[in-house]
């Protein structure tokens, strides 16, 4: 998460008197103080400011104040040319308002104004942290249970430690239950949530309420009944364009786990990834029939085939794969479907090491890439 700086620096002033007429002769400036403060002040949060001196040693004092009413402060002897950093605990229960950072420099018994005063306007945002919300999977059908957890992370990758409410909606709003002061523990709190034979379907809504900060993840609750069989279509996540052929691995079978037998249709289709115009009329696509086919087979996609559907030669294309299956005795058809992105580089990058890798908050992270 990105921080808006603000910087306050005050420069010395020459006279009048003493500025040469000639206009090539450059006045040297030197600062009196320099100060790096975030422009967001967020509730609960330590609000750091970072003041260097760069002449005599003076007393620093910070203070960040709602409408003239004081919030935080903190004060520390700045030594020349040594950086400092003063921390300001925010209230957690700060409103929305106008504050501003006020910044006195001084000696012992004149720090107001003393040596130098600065103020700045702060924004306001009540966002926090941030709540990662996951479900175990996108769509679910009635009968279903849901099962979801909820991360909340604070500003500086950290566990939120207090609790969060947690809500579940139906799409016109209703609350079909509701979680309470559930605690975090330093980590993730999981739910569960059973649907019946008839909900309300479209989409749920999950939200997750932590410190009067509210964020919310749809989910969408379909109608569905199980088909007699099911078609499985597995693609590599990309493919270079070196490659001779593409594997497509297509699987069907029974809910019995039995393979379903009878005929297949793969059809291929080749599509810019990211283009500015759109496509009108029928988007060329190869075609392939086979006329048996018993649970399982791999098919291989000529990758010269692919080229003639390219419409550029340069830019990552995304290939979609669309697979019928016939099934010989009930007189079905069943489709399956899948994508995967055909790139012209040959640069192969990786990430060395295990997975998942370690990370650790306010620690330096290493990292080792291979390009081959």
């Amino acid at each position: 998460m990105l921080l808006e700086l603000l910087f306050l620096c005050c420069m010395k002033t020459v006279p009048a008197h003493d500025l040469s007429t000639s206009r090539f002769q450059k006045i040297k400036h030197d600062p009196a103080y320099f100060i790096t403060a975030s422009r967001t002040v967020r509730p609960g949060q330590v609000y750091s400011v970072v003041v260097t001196v760069f002449r005599n040693p003076l007393i620093v004092r910070a203070s960040v104040q709602r409408e003239g009413v004081e919030l935080a402060s903190d004060q520390h002897e700045c030594q020349p040319r040594i950086p400092e950093t003063l921390l300001l605990k925010i209230p957690p229960t700060i409103l929305p308002g106008s504050y501003r950072l006020r910044v006195d420099g001084g000696s012992e018994g004149l720090l107001e104004g003393g040596a130098f005063h600065n103020e700045t306007e702060l924004i306001y945002s009540q966002r926090s942290m941030t709540i990662f919300i996951e479900t175990d999977q996108p769509i679910y059908r009635q009968g279903q249970k849901i099962r979801f957890r909820a991360i909340p992370v604070t500003t500086d990758l950290r566990a939120f430690s207090e609790a969060v409410d947690v809500f579940i909606l139906d799409p016109r709003g209703t609350i079909m239950r509701r979680w309470l002061s559930r605690q975090t523990n330093l980590g993730a709190v999981s739910f569960q949530y059973q649907l019946s034979k008839q909900p309300r379907f479209g989409n749920w809504s999950i939200r997750v309420v932590a410190q009067s900060q509210v964020e919310e993840k749809t989910i969408y609750i379909e109608e569905y009944y199980q088909t007699p069989f099911e078609v499985n279509v597995t693609l590599p996540a990309f493919i270079l364009e070196s490659q001779p052929h593409i594997k497509v691995a297509v699987t069907a079978n029974y809910t019995s786990g039995a393979p379903v037998t009878g005929n297949l249709t793969v059809r291929t289709r080749l599509e810019p990834l990211h283009s500015q115009y759109k496509s009108y009329g029928q988007v060329p696509e190869t075609k392939m029939i086979f006329n048996y086919f018993e649970g399982h087979m791999d098919v291989n996609l000529p990758m010269s085939e692919l080229r003639r559907l390219r419409s550029t030669t340069d830019r990552p294309s995304r290939l979609s794969v669309w697979v019928e299956v016939g099934e010989r005795y009930l007189d079905q058809v069943e489709i399956g479907f899948a994508e995967s992105l055909l790139y012209k580089a040959d640069l192969k990058l990786t990430f060395l090491g295990d997975s998942p890798q370690i990370f650790k908050p306010s620690m330096p992270f290493k990292c080792y890439v291979s390009m081959c």
